[in-house]
C-alpha cells in the first residue's frame, strides 16, 4: 500500500540519517569511541558477520519463557505477528515504564543479526520511546538472549 511504503521510505531515511550521524561523530576517533558513538542505532556486536543489540521490555512470564526457551513466538499463538525491540535499554525501560502497556515487568537484551537487523521494519520512535525495530516471528529464534 502507499501509507506502507511511506512508513518503510521514512524508517530508511531515519537509519541513513542516524548511521550519517554516527559516521560524522566518528570520524579521528578509536574504534572503540566509535563503537559507544553507535550506541544510539544500537551496539555493534563481533560474533559472526555483525549483530545489533536489542531490548525489548516484557512481563515476567514472556522473560522466564526467553529465559528457558530463547526468543519465540508465544506458543498458544496468542502473539503479535513480530516483536519489537528498542535499540536503547533507556527506550525498553520507558515502553516497560508506561503504564499504557500493562504487565511489564522486565527488559530482556538480545543479540540480533546483522542480517536480521537489516531486514527488519524499523521506526525512529516507537510510542515516544526512540528507535527501534521489528523482528518477524519466523527470525526470533536467530536472535541470542543476553
Amino acid at each position: 500500500t502507499a501509507v506502507g511504503g511511506r512508513l518503510a521510505s521514512l524508517g530508511r531515511d531515519a537509519e541513513a540519517s542516524a548511521v550519517s550521524g554516527i559516521a560524522e561523530t566518528a570520524v579521528g576517533e578509536t574504534a572503540e569511541a566509535a563503537t559507544a558513538a553507535a550506541e544510539g542505532a544500537g551496539e555493534l556486536g563481533e560474533a559472526g558477520g555483525g549483530s545489533v543489540r536489542g531490548y525489548r521490555a516484557v512481563s515476567k512470564a514472556e522473560a522466564e519463557d526467553i529465559a528457558k526457551n530463547g526468543f519465540r513466538p508465544e506458543p498458544s499463538g496468542r502473539s503479535m505477528g513480530d516483536k519489537w525491540f528498542s535499540e536503547s535499554r533507556e527506550g525498553a525501560e520507558m515502553f516497560r515504564n508506561d503504564s499504557r502497556f500493562g504487565d511489564l515487568t522486565d527488559v530482556v537484551e538480545a543479540d540480533v543479526p546483522m542480517s536480521v537487523y537489516e531486514r527488519s521494519f524499523k521506526h525512529p520512535n516507537i510510542d515516544g520511546t526512540g528507535p527501534g525495530f521489528c523482528v518477524q516471528c519466523e527470525d526470533l529464534p536467530l536472535l541470542t538472549p543476553r
